[in-house]
Formats: structure tokens, sequence, C-alpha cells
């Protein structure tokens, strides 16, 4: 029978997470993933600051094995994170739980109308989040973006349309 953490170590623990050194993380992960909740890692992970993916990438891991409801929510909402290793993490921990298509036709739906918003910086942000969940449904919308007026738009529309037609390996 395992004893479980005090909130003071989990507090350190959760302290390690945003920690420079990746041993020190990954202990901080493995110990946390066993003696914390959901709902505890999701108030941790609003703490982080954009910077912090890689404390965002251990949150992923942790979610990864808690694996309940909430988490797999989570782990969702990560794939939509800026942060192109975040939102590979997330999508992995996801894919290990079962779950190759994290969203509806609905969700899918949505994202893509997206992608005629007036901002610059929703668009990418929709063109990246529908490279992430890597639909197949969504290279088409994209493709319309290769013609945009923003530089900065058409790069990403170019770059997500050639990652969603590589080969799956």
């Amino acid at each position: 029978m395992s004893v479980g953490l005090t909130v003071d170590e989990k507090e350190d623990l959760l302290h390690d997470l945003r920690s420079s050194d990746d041993k020190r993380r990954q202990y901080a992960a493995r110990a946390l993933a066993k003696n914390i909740t959901s709902g505890e890692t999701a108030r941790f992970m609003r703490t982080l600051q954009p910077h912090e993916w890689e404390a965002k990438i251990a949150v992923c891991k942790i979610f990864g094995k808690i694996g309940d409801s909430s988490a797999i929510e989570k782990l969702k909402g990560l794939i939509l994170d800026f942060n192109p290793k975040v939102r590979q993490e997330a999508a992995r921990e996801l894919k290990k739980l079962g779950i190759d298509k994290p969203f509806s036709d609905d969700e899918v739906a949505e994202l893509v109308s997206f992608l005629n918003h007036p901002s610059w910086w929703v668009k990418i942000k929709a063109i990246k989040s529908l490279e992430a969940i890597k639909d197949p449904r969504a290279a088409e919308p994209i493709s319309r973006l290769m013609l945009d007026e923003d530089e900065d738009v058409r790069n990403a529309a170019k770059e997500a349309v050639s990652s969603l037609n590589k080969p799956k390996s």
C-alpha cells in the first residue's frame, strides 16, 4: 500500500515541473502521476506561463497517466496550445489512451470556421490546431489560406498542408 504525498510534497513536485533540469521534471511528473488528481493538475496548469512549455509537456504526461475523463478533456485542450511541442505531446498521450481522433465532426467544423476570422492571429491558431489534430478534412479549408493577404497566415497554411499531406509513418 503506497502512502500518498502531503500537500507540501505535492507543491514541491509541482514546483519541480518548472525546473530547467530534465531529470528533475521527469521525476516530478512520475511521482505526481501516481499521487495527484486531474483537478489538482489542471489548477497547476492554469498557473503556467506560455514560455513554460516544458512544464506543459510534463502536465501532458501526468494527464496521460491519470487518464480519467477530466484528464482527457484537458489533453484535448492542450492539443490546441500555441507551442507545437505541447500539441504533439498532448496528441501522443491521447493516442496512448486509445484516442486517435480527439474531436467530433462538430468540433472540427467549429475549428475550421475560425479559418474565416478577420484576425490573422486567430487564423494561425486555427491552422496550427487543425494541423495538430491531423484531421485530413482540414487540408482543403487550410489550403485556401495559402492565398491569404497576410504572409504569416500563408506560411502557416503552407506548412500545415504539407504536414497534413505527409504519409503516416
